[in-house]
């Protein structure tokens, strides 16, 4: 009789030396012998117990534009990239995931001041809740642009004992010396 359970579109079956029939694994080379009793379920044993390291797993996984499209523009926010910087690639994005749409640069530009407004909010509500002392301190440096900034950051302790810092403001200035930033 033949087998018909899709499992064994994995084995090859053959008989042994001592006339037994067994099944060799397409993938790991275990064999397994026709006792069922001392090998179990085939099934199990091929894909529970006996898995090889060097076999992936695939998982099944939704693919979420909405979160799809909030990470795309913290990346541009993060890597101080130009708004246009997917406009070049449509093409090859509509290959490598073809329900992800890069946004257009105007709907980078409105979509990362609507984070950082929502941020800003939070970071307000967050610090009125805290009732917690903070210290100030500011920072210069120069953006991969080659443009001077000053940043004003808060640290502060919450209440389960954990160091926060963040950035409350910052803005351009014309160089790091004494004089300009003053």
């Amino acid at each position: 009789m033949e087998s018909t359970a899709q499992i064994w579109n994995h084995y090859i079956k053959f008989e042994s030396e001592d006339n037994k029939m067994k099944a060799k694994c397409k993938y790991c080379g275990k064999e397994l012998s026709e006792n069922s009793s001392s090998n179990g379920d085939p099934s199990k044993l091929a894909f529970q117990n006996n898995r090889d390291s060097g076999l992936t797993t695939l998982n099944s996984w939704t693919f979420d534009k909405d979160l799809a499209r909030e990470d795309y523009i913290k990346m541009i926010v993060v890597d101080e990239l130009p708004f246009k910087f997917g406009e070049g690639s449509r093409e090859f994005q509509a290959t490598v995931q073809p329900m992800f749409q890069i946004p257009t640069r105007w709907t980078v530009a409105r979509e990362s001041y609507g984070m950082y407004a929502l941020r800003r909010y939070n970071l307000n509500i967050s610090l009125l809740e805290q009732k917690q002392r903070l210290c100030l301190s500011t920072d210069t440096w120069t953006s991969y642009q080659r443009i001077n900034y000053m940043c004003l950051t808060a640290h502060f302790i919450d209440k389960d004992w954990k160091l926060h810092k963040t950035i409350l403001n910052f803005c351009p200035i014309t160089s790091h010396e004494g004089k300009a930033i003053v």
